[in-house]
């Protein structure tokens, strides 16, 4: 997640957003009334159970789940032909989504069994269609390139036309009617594609992929997951994306019965919450430009997390706190919206997969998107029902339960993401260093170093386990010696091997942790003279994955690997000055 340049378009004027941004509308348009409105309002007007509610959707959110990384690798495919055959499949799954909707909120069944039939099969269509759709568009724009700026620019455009266009969905519904809303989608997703005809096209890029780095064959739907800055990005992401899921799943909910709101103030909070974030991308823009991506994304989280405890002493006709609540929320979500998408775009660059695998990434994303939704619908809404919850209800208890769903949970889910996203900057390498001065000639000291069996007299991991295994193999010392140990939990079991031996100078081993983790690390020691006395230099360096950095937020290794560190030369002092 480290600001990059990469090649690509090389300005991006406001002609050049609408035209390619303009097809963020109808997907939003679409999104706020499927994740939204879709289970209030199959609850409420035909009487659909909670328990069979969350389940319907979250069988329908899994498959359509499961779809996005084969149409993530069907994306790159068609982007490997040309951008007319995108184009071309681009408005066969606009057509798709349309009609799928409108199955979706005018079902012409009755009757419980065949509601929730026709309900499956309009979701899968309509999911499916949408993702396809997105896919596509979403590759488009990170195929275009740029610094992280750039970058920012192109989804915020995207982002930004899809929050008029959720601001549309959330007032259309009361004040048009859904036949209407339904007309509105489909003359938006008609002059969309018009624009995106008209768009700035992608410009083919090679792969670049910096050492150490492969791509499967053919640029497979595993790609995504070979690259460590994209499991640590998509980590990030599904945290706070299930943070951000669980107040849209239970926002009309909440609304209503634990504010008791009437109807005409809902689309006033939607309608806010949405403007506001479409209003602060510019915002949140200016501030990339100054301190990054991740920084920002970081102060949106912050920001969302002191809303929403703000939020948990609202009562019963708190519409103007609530408001305040909506305008600020909706500023954070700028982040949401803009910061993410920008960010992966940045790491599909960095890892050289630029212009090749797009779709895969998008596939991946969208895919932790969706679960996101999934897990969001399928778990609080059936948890909430279980606990005495139900649409209507006055009891104090279950509201109050109500509340922290909607207001605590999601703030504790916002702080473990902003630390995950804090730990994914940290440098992708670690190093611990100590050092000594010796009243000693080096060799006496390099002597206890360069032999394994010496270690027994002066290392303080000896020490941790009465019991500890050892076995040697290879030279005696020096170059090709071998230790191997075994022991407790605190010990572990591993191996060091010397690979570098120049007496009396410079030993140089590399570690293998097998247990209780994996890890492989060099170990240098480094004498150097100076009169009658050695500075010794003991360091400890290699890479650190992202699981060790967000271990760091809690456990400093310097600390605590220095202290042995410490310990260890102050032995080797005291013998070798004997």
């Amino acid at each position: 997640m480290t600001p990059t340049t990469a090649p690509g378009i090389t300005a991006f004027t406001w002609r050049d957003g609408w035209r390619y941004g303009l097809m963020g509308l109808p997907l939003a348009f679409v999104a706020l009334p499927l994740y939204v409105l879709l289970p209030n309002h199959y609850a409420r007007a035909f009487g659909v159970p909670l328990a069979t509610l969350g389940v319907l959707l979250l069988a329908a959110r899994l498959f359509d789940a499961v779809i996005d990384p084969l149409l993530g690798r069907w994306s790159d495919r068609l982007f490997a032909r040309s951008p007319d055959v995108v184009l071309r499949w681009g408005a066969a799954a606009a057509l798709a989504l349309g009609l799928g909707f409108a199955a979706l909120f005018f079902p012409p069944v009755q009757g419980l069994q065949p509601l929730l039939v026709w309900a499956s099969a309009a979701l899968a269509l309509t999911y499916a269609a949408y993702s396809a759709l997105g896919v596509l568009h979403q590759s488009w724009g990170a195929r275009l390139g740029g610094d992280e700026v750039q970058r920012s620019r192109v989804v915020a455009w995207r982002e930004g036309l899809g929050l008029l266009g959720v601001v549309i969905a959330s007032i259309s519904p009361v004040a048009l009617g859904l036949p209407a809303t339904t007309a509105l989608l489909f003359i938006a997703l008609v002059l969309a594609w018009w624009a995106w005809r008209r768009a700035v096209r992608p410009v083919p890029v090679p792969a670049t992929l910096k050492p150490g780095q492969h791509a499967p064959s053919g640029h497979s739907m595993a790609l995504p997951w070979t690259r460590p800055a994209f499991r640590a990005l998509l980590a990030v992401f599904v945290v706070n994306g299930i943070a951000s899921a669980l107040p849209a799943t239970l926002l009309l909910f909440f609304v209503q019965d634990r504010l008791q709101a009437p109807p005409s103030w809902e689309p006033v909070f939607l309608g806010s919450y949405f403007l506001c974030a479409a209003l602060a991308i510019p915002l949140w823009l200016k501030l990339v430009g100054r301190i990054g991506l991740a920084r920002t994304w970081g102060v949106g989280m912050l920001l969302s997390i002191a809303v929403f405890v703000f939020a948990l002493a609202l009562g019963v006709g708190d519409f103007v706190g609530f408001l305040l609540v909506c305008a600020l929320s909706g500023v954070a979500l700028g982040t949401d919206l803009a910061i993410p998408a920008a960010l992966l775009a940045g790491t599909i660059a960095d890892s050289g997969d630029r212009g090749q695998a797009e779709g895969a990434y998008f596939g991946w994303w969208n895919f932790a998107t969706k679960l996101n939704l999934a897990l969001a619908a399928g778990v609080a809404l059936p948890v909430l029902g279980a606990l005495g919850y139900v649409p209507g209800t006055r009891d104090p208890q279950a509201l109050q339960l109500l509340s922290m769903a909607y207001c605590l949970l999601p703030c504790a889910l916002k702080l473990l993401a902003a630390l995950l996203l804090y730990a994914a900057t940290r440098p992708d390498t670690f190093r611990v260093e100590r050092s000594v001065t010796i009243q000693a000639p080096p060799d006496k000291v390099f002597a206890l170093i360069n032999d394994f069996h010496q270690w027994e007299r002066w290392s303080p991991w000896e020490d941790i386990d009465p019991a500890i295994r050892r076995s040697y193999s290879g030279a005696a010392s020096g170059k090709g010696a071998v230790y191997e140990w075994s022991g407790n939990n605190e010990v572990g079991h591993g191996r060091m091997e010397i690979v570098e031996s120049s007496a009396p100078d410079k030993a140089v081993l590399q570690i293998h942790f097998i247990k209780p983790f994996e890890a492989r690390n060099t170990v240098e020691f480094t004498l150097a003279a100076q009169g009658g006395a050695t500075t010794v230099t003991q360091a400890m360096y290699g890479p650190s994955p992202f699981i060790s950095k967000v271990m760091g937020l809690f456990f400093s290794m310097d600390k605590m690997v220095g202290q042995k560190y410490e310990e260890g030369l102050a032995r080797l002092k005291a013998i070798t000055e004997k």
